[in-house]
């Protein structure tokens, strides 16, 4: 055999043999796909409708049921459909033991509902939501909050397009972009992910199409 014939099959044979190694030590390392576990991320969820979709979506559909069935969420829901910020001392209350937690991470939604009943009778829009908003900060800075902290802006309902209410909207969020900046805490806004007609039930709650995009937005969010 000549020469170049040799070194051709050592070369092929060589070849064949890493090539098998290689392969052996891919399936040793790599885990099988059924043997795969996700890791859990402990959340709690506070607030209002835009996390308790239930009563306009049923439950199946609703937020708390995604988050409670969820491959990665390990949830504590305490938002109640209805709340309003005074309403927030009892939840936080009820997710003390939680929120002293580090491993967890604690979304905050208020407010939306303390802004749509508010009339335009020519009220001072700046001076009243100050008001309301300090209303807020002052509850947060009550408890100590070792979890990772979320705060969620108001998303603009669609039936509120153009209104009064969106006016107020827009400067809650204005204070809540500004408080959370001074104070290293989360934004996840709401207006950013809610806004087309089939995000909302009856043009003003998270639909079943809206509450999915809240829950795949969170995951951005979890550590």
């Amino acid at each position: 055999m000549k020469e170049s014939g040799r070194i051709f099959i050592y070369l092929f044979l060589f070849t064949f043999i890493m090539t098998f190694l290689f392969n052996m030590y891919m399936i040793n390392i790599t885990p099988s796909q059924e043997g795969m576990q996700l890791n859990e991320r402990n959340i709690i969820i506070l607030g209002d409708s835009a996390f308790d979709n239930r009563p306009y979506v049923g439950t199946s559909e609703s937020i708390p049921y995604l988050l409670q069935n969820h491959d990665i969420f390990k949830s504590v829901v305490l938002a109640r459909d209805g709340a309003k910020i005074s309403d927030l001392h009892q939840q936080i209350r009820s997710a003390e033991k939680d929120l002293g937690k580090s491993n967890r991470t604690t979304f905050i939604s208020i407010g939306g509902n303390d802004i749509l009943t508010l009339k335009d009778d020519q009220i001072d829009i700046d001076k009243t939501i100050r008001k309301l908003f300090t209303t807020y900060t002052k509850i947060l800075s009550n408890y100590t909050f070792k979890s990772k902290l979320v705060l969620c802006n108001i998303y603009i309902p669609f039936s509120k397009r153009g209104s009064f209410h969106e006016k107020c909207i827009k400067k809650w969020n204005e204070q809540l972009y500004m408080f959370s900046k001074e104070n290293n805490y989360n934004l996840m806004r709401f207006d950013k992910v809610l806004f087309e007609q089939n995000d909302f039930v009856d043009n003003l709650e998270p639909s079943r199409i809206g509450g999915r995009k809240i829950v795949s937005e969170m995951l951005n969010y979890v550590d």
